[in-house]
C-alpha cells in the first residue's frame, strides 16, 4: 500500500488490521484495541470506503473517542471526489483534510503533527514508554532536536526510579545512538539489573 510505504518511510508506527489481525482474530476487538492504543486514527476517504461497512464502523467509533475526549484525533484524507465524500458525510464537511494525490505530503505533516515539540518535551514530567519511545526517536530526527530530545532522557534517568520506565529510556538512548549514549549505557551494564538491564542490553544492540 502507497501511504503504508510514506509511513513507514518517515518512520511512522501505526496500527493496521490487515498487518496486525491474524485469520481467526476478532475484527471488532482488534479495531477496538488499535483504536484504543493509537494518538490518531488516519481516515482514508475514497469511493472503495463509501462501498464498504467496516470502514464506516472505524470512523464513527473515532469520532465517538474524539467527541468525548475532547481531543483531535481523526486525520481525514480524501482520495477521490471531495463532494461525493461529504454529500454522505456531512459532519466530515467542516475539517480540514489532505488530498491523497500526494502521500509524501501527507506522511510529512503526519510526521509533524507527531513530533511537533511542544506535544513532548514541553511536559516536563512525560512517563517514558514503548510510545513515547518511537515519539522521541521521531522527533530526534528533526533538524536539532537530536541533542534536546537526548538531554531530555539523561534528566528523565536522574529522576526516575520505576524499574519499567528506566528499561525504556534505556532502550530509547540506544535507538539516539551516538558516544553519550553508548558510553551511559555500558555504564549501566554494571548498575542496573532485572528489567531496566533488559532496556540497556537493548540499547546496545543498536550499536552492533
Amino acid at each position: 500500500m502507497p501511504l503504508v510505504a510514506a509511513l513507514r518511510h518517515k518512520g511512522i508506527t501505526f496500527w493496521l488490521d490487515e498487518r496486525n489481525l491474524s485469520i481467526g482474530d476478532s475484527l471488532t476487538m482488534g479495531i477496538n484495541e488499535g483504536l484504543r492504543r493509537s494518538r490518531y486514527v488516519i481516515l482514508c476517504l475514497s469511493q472503495a470506503f463509501l462501498e464498504r461497512p467496516w470502514p464506516e464502523a472505524e470512523m464513527s467509533a473515532a469520532m465517538a473517542l474524539q467527541n468525548n475526549l475532547g481531543q483531535k484525533r481523526l486525520l481525514p484524507i480524501v482520495f477521490d471526489s471531495p463532494e461525493e465524500i461529504f454529500r454522505c458525510y456531512p459532519l466530515l464537511a467542516d475539517k480540514l483534510y489532505l488530498v491523497g494525490s500526494d502521500l509524501g505530503q501527507v506522511a510529512e505533516k503526519v510526521f509533524n503533527l507527531l513530533t511537533g515539540p511542544d506535544d513532548i518535551l514541553s511536559k516536563s514530567r512525560l512517563v517514558i514508554d514503548a510510545e513515547v519511545s518511537d515519539r522521541l526517536v521521531l522527533l530526534s530526527n528533526r533538524g536539532n532536536c537530536a541533542l534536546e530530545v537526548e538531554d531530555y532522557l539523561v534528566n528523565a534517568l536522574q529522576r526516575c526510579s520505576d524499574d519499567t520506565e528506566r528499561h525504556w529510556i534505556y532502550y530509547t538512548l540506544g535507538r539516539l545512538g551516538g558516544s553519550r549514549a553508548y558510553n551511559l549505557l555500558r555504564k549501566a551494564l554494571l548498575s542496573e539489573n532485572d528489567f531496566s538491564l533488559k532496556g540497556v542490553k537493548g540499547g546496545l544492540n543498536f550499536f552492533k
